[in-house]
């Protein structure tokens, strides 16, 4: 008994700093470019000359516009692949029709094409509709690029869903739309959560398309991010650009997780 029970502590303590490890690798970076946010000069240098706030304020005028850009794309992008991929997700999990199989492939077609690829075809056919430096041009490209990962979520949402559950409301008298908002959308709201959120984060940090389609009018704080990179090379202010752009993705992650994901989790109706 005594030799099995060192075993399992010998195997926790394994599993433990094999994670701890990961975990530390995977904020390490981060972590590293958090605290040169606060160093004090124009350029990286260690032990730093001293510690400031001003990165910060440096950044206000300038950066804040663009990362307001970026929430709005991100957001826009998100409720737009919202309302596509639920009633997408519903006829191809609760319907049968032919070339069933074959739609689902092309829905999730543009998470295989290079994302550089997707970005010169919309260039193309933005310059000729006129969509080039716009808002909305800017959103439909991520929602094409983020729209598979919220398709897949909700799919996977239906398929976990009992189809018996609708059948019985709709059995007691609820209409097929009642029977939606009232017992189907709470059901599957974990899936349509997973999937805004991994719709917003993909489009808030998106760079290599819309490099190729934005303008002056629209400077998404990705590309404002690397514009000062390339002027100026990996600054304090860089850094502390970087860390707020990350700590606004923290945010969103824990609004949506723990405030509007738990409701849902305990089945209130939005």
């Amino acid at each position: 008994m005594g030799s099995i029970k060192r075993g399992r502590l010998l195997g926790q303590l394994a599993w433990g700093i094999y994670l701890g490890g990961l975990i530390i690798t995977l904020w390490l970076i981060f972590l590293l470019l958090f605290m040169h946010s606060f160093f004090k000069g124009l350029t990286l240098e260690f032990p730093p000359r001293g510690l400031t706030l001003e990165n910060y304020t440096q950044i206000t005028n300038q950066f804040f516009p663009a990362l307001r850009i970026s929430l709005l794309l991100g957001l826009c992008a998100g409720i737009l692949d919202l309302w596509l991929a639920i009633p997408a997700s519903y006829a191809l999990t609760r319907l049968e029709f032919r070339g069933k199989n074959l739609t689902n492939s092309f829905l999730l077609t543009p998470n295989m094409v290079p994302a550089i690829s997707l970005a010169l075809g919309l260039l193309v056919l933005y310059s000729r509709i006129g969509l080039l430096d716009s808002f909305w041009g800017l959103t439909c490209a991520l929602s094409i690029i983020t729209m598979p990962y919220m398709l897949r979520s909700v799919m996977s949402a239906f398929n976990e869903l009992d189809p018996s559950i609708e059948e019985a409301a709709r059995t007691l008298g609820a209409g097929r739309w009642r029977t939606f908002l009232a017992v189907t959308l709470p059901l599957i709201g974990p899936g349509v959560l997973a999937g805004l959120l991994l719709s917003f984060i993909i489009g808030f940090n998106e760079f290599t398309a819309i490099i190729f389609l934005y303008g002056p009018k629209n400077l998404p704080a990705s590309v404002w991010l690397w514009n000062m990179l390339f002027m100026y090379g990996i600054t304090p202010q860089f850094a502390a650009a970087v860390a707020v752009m990350q700590l606004v993705s923290f945010a969103v992650l824990f609004v949506l997780v723990r405030v509007v994901g738990r409701r849902y989790l305990q089945g209130v109706v939005f």
